[in-house]
């Protein structure tokens, strides 16, 4: 009986195993506190074996949005590498944030000395293949051994990006195929030789092509947007709505954007952030001074109806939903979850 011929698809696989098969699309993501920020990105969070790039000007929420990541990992049992390459994480900062989840192996901090060292042990990482997630903070902050070698006077052009193109091209498969969240932060930078006021972002071409996600963050710091709550009959300002727009979306549409609350020292506001959301999409309507939900009436004016939020999760729930139902996003399960679901994890 003559042998069957092998199909092309059999003999990719057999000659280059399975992972060389594309995904038709992203099976795990790891969702920030964010309602609003889950639904742009289409596909309900920061997606797992992608390179993931946020970046705005100084105390825009990078940092802060980068530790929410992270508590949101760890929360689902996953391990987290954290490269703090500008040397400035505030351990009791981190501490607020992630909680207990700060304690044990699965949070490791490194600082780098070098942008070398920063990938080397980036790569070192990807190939163990053990993190769920790498965040690089920041790519603005690298730098190259030879910069630091020679003398101050020395000018030095394009190292980082070169730097940086050599590691996409060495780690983009092996990043998708350990399934990765690889989250770089950046930082703007004046363009001083426009003729228009205008900034550019450090990192070069590389960053911007290999990133499947960019995150643009702008802080509306003004009083007049900043989150306020009464003390002793006196508003005192805990917090201000960030600005987030993504300009390349490879995962889901593009150019969509909105706001997220931060509380200055705890993270983002997951309930403030459903009512702004909720409210801005028209699910939460306005009847005077009053806020709703259907028929029916749940607070006088925003600061009430979002303790009502606070109290009751089952109405807040349903608010949730129907916020991803009219943004046609449907919640991806993180990896952790479906491995339990097979019957667990090894030890």
């Amino acid at each position: 009986m003559a042998k069957r011929k092998m199909t092309f698809i059999e003999e990719i696989k057999e000659e280059f195993g399975d992972d060389v098969l594309a995904k038709s699309k992203v099976d795990y993501v790891i969702p920030t506190s964010s309602t609003a920020l889950n639904i742009s990105t289409g596909i309900g969070g920061i997606p797992k074996g992608r390179f993931t790039h946020i970046f705005g000007p100084e105390s825009s929420g990078k940092t802060t949005l980068a530790l929410d990541i992270t508590k949101n990992a760890l929360q689902y049992g996953g391990k987290v590498l954290y490269l703090d390459v500008e040397q400035t994480l505030d351990g009791d900062m981190a501490q607020r944030i992630l909680g207990d989840l700060v304690e044990g192996d699965n949070f490791v901090v490194i600082l780098p000395d070098t942008a070398e060292n920063a990938f080397l042990i980036s790569e070192k990482a990807i190939n163990e293949g053990n993190f769920d997630v790498i965040i690089l903070d920041s790519v603005a902050a690298l730098s190259p051994e030879k910069e630091q070698e020679d003398a101050f006077e020395d000018a030095h052009y394009a190292l980082t990006p070169r730097a940086l193109t050599k590691f996409f091209r060495r780690n983009a498969f092996k990043v998708r195929k350990a399934d990765i969240a690889f989250v770089l932060l950046n930082q703007i930078r004046a363009n001083i030789g426009s003729f228009f006021k205008d900034f550019e972002i450090p990192g070069g071409n590389a960053l911007k092509h290999y990133a499947s996600i960019n995150i643009s963050l702008f802080a509306l710091s003004s009083d007049k947007n900043r989150i306020k709550i009464k003390v002793d009959d006196k508003e005192v300002s805990i917090g201000n709505p960030i600005k987030f727009s993504i300009p390349k979306n490879k995962v889901g549409i593009p150019h969509r954007s909105a706001k997220f609350p931060i509380i200055w020292g705890e993270g983002v506001d997951p309930v403030r952030d459903i009512y702004m959301f909720a409210n801005d999409l028209g699910v939460i309507k306005t009847r005077g001074p009053y806020k709703a939900y259907g028929d029916d009436t749940i607070g006088l004016g925003a600061s009430k109806t979002i303790e009502v939020l606070e109290k009751d999760e089952e109405l807040l729930d349903k608010i949730k939903k129907e916020c991803y139902t009219i943004g046609g996003v449907e919640p991806k399960p993180y990896v952790k979850e479906k491995e339990e679901e097979d019957g667990g994890t090894e030890d």
